[in-house]
């Protein structure tokens, strides 16, 4: 680290940290060696039918929209690997949580099975079943360091890349638009979506390092013959007609801060939000293609547009140099920030920048969006300040 060093970073909108935290350090030769298959990894030649697909995360917010977007289809026979002894009931209450249409989860047949054990805890004739897999699942905990994420979040990944080379079955995986570390692509232009990540840059969450891995493999199993659509959603929020968000989301908790602080911080802060709904349908409109797909909001929208769409009864917010609004928040030990305070450097740009990134595919899939000021409006209206803020970790496991 130089002056030198330190003013390209900071240009870069992603300044160098003098403390970085263990759950953010880039550990890449860990990171390189869990994203490589084996020389010797077989892939059976591949399905033409496309009759049964199997989801997993099928509980978490953008699995169970999957799920009701296969059902509205209605020419598919579903299956998902749920975690405990009664999937079906878990489905259920998924469901009830993000307030979903039930009609037809009858017809879904839920395996029980684990990312953490081999071929998912399924047997063979369940291995056999689908002609593709959407991979949803993930452990999203923005506290917890790449070492324990990967195991579910990479390992995971792994055993669906596995089954499906066995069986010949396609895969549609979720990644993350944050696999994009800030300063990684460095341009005018706009990444490609057919374009790799870049090996990591500079400090990232956990949880993107366990996703920038899973990736990588997602990237080396469609060289190795496997059919792989990679799909990179950006911030997901909730339906465009409204409806519930995760309470552990990043941008949920970072919205309740500033409202709870009373104050917006004076940077330049894109926010790229895209409905819930709208990526569930561009994933199952895409399962006959092998595509690569940046699901993100056209013209997003920044930070300080908060202050044009904050609900009624919701007194102005000030706008702070980040030094003074980060000194508010951490000096608040009710924040619900309290819990990513390890995100919240001590020095930001005036300008945020992130990678930019091509939707040619994904704006075809994801088709007219809201404006996204009035998505961040519609998340706005599902905040309750008044809660209590809870503990403990940051998301989970799906």
């Amino acid at each position: 680290r130089t002056p030198q060093t330190e003013a390209v970073a900071a240009d870069l909108g992603y300044p160098l940290r003098r403390a970085v935290p263990p759950s953010m350090r880039v550990h890449r030769d860990a990171l390189l060696t869990q994203a490589r298959l084996p020389a010797d990894w077989p892939v059976a030649p591949p399905r033409d039918a496309l009759t049964t697909v199997a989801v997993t995360g099928a509980t978490g917010f953008l699995g169970a929209h999957l799920i009701r977007e296969l059902l509205d289809r209605g020419d598919l026979a579903v299956r998902c690997v749920i975690r405990g002894v009664d999937p079906q009931a878990r489905l259920r209450e998924a469901f009830r949580r993000w307030d979903l249409d039930p009609r037809g989860l009858d017809r879904v047949t839920c395996w029980s099975g684990d990312l953490l054990t081999d071929d998912l805890g399924l047997g063979p004739a369940q291995v056999a079943e689908p002609d593709v897999w959407i991979h949803s699942a993930a452990w999203l905990d923005f506290t917890a360091s790449a070492a324990t994420l990967s195991p579910a979040n990479v390992g995971g990944t792994r055993r669906v890349l596995d089954l499906a080379a066995r069986t010949g079955a396609r895969v549609h995986l979720v990644s993350s638009k944050g696999v994009f570390a800030p300063g990684s692509h460095p341009g005018s232009g706009p990444v490609a979506e057919e374009q790799p990540p870049r090996p990591i840059f500079g400090p990232l969450t956990g949880y993107q390092q366990s996703k920038w891995a899973a990736e990588h493999l997602g990237w080396e199993a469609r060289t190795r013959g496997l059919r792989v659509a990679i799909h990179r959603p950006g911030r997901i929020v909730g339906r465009a007609d409204g409806g519930p968000v995760p309470p552990d989301d990043l941008l949920v908790l970072l919205l309740q801060g500033m409202l709870v602080a009373g104050a917006v911080p004076a940077v330049r802060w894109p926010i790229e939000v895209v409905p819930v709904d709208a990526v569930a349908r561009a994933i199952v409109r895409a399962l006959p293609r092998v595509v690569t797909t940046n699901l993100v909001h056209g013209e997003p929208c920044d930070i300080e547009d908060l202050l044009d769409v904050l609900p009624a009864g919701v007194p102005q917010l000030e706008r702070l140099p980040w030094a003074d609004w980060r000194a508010r928040v951490l000096a608040d030990p009710d924040s619900p920030l309290q819990r990513v305070a390890h995100l919240l450097g001590p020095v930001l740009p005036a300008r945020v920048h992130e990678a930019r990134l091509d939707r040619a595919v994904g704006g075809e899939l994801l088709g007219a969006l809201p404006p996204a000021p009035s998505l961040l409006a519609g998340l706005l209206r599902q905040l309750d300040v008044g809660q209590p803020v809870r503990r403990g970790a940051v998301g989970g496991r799906s």
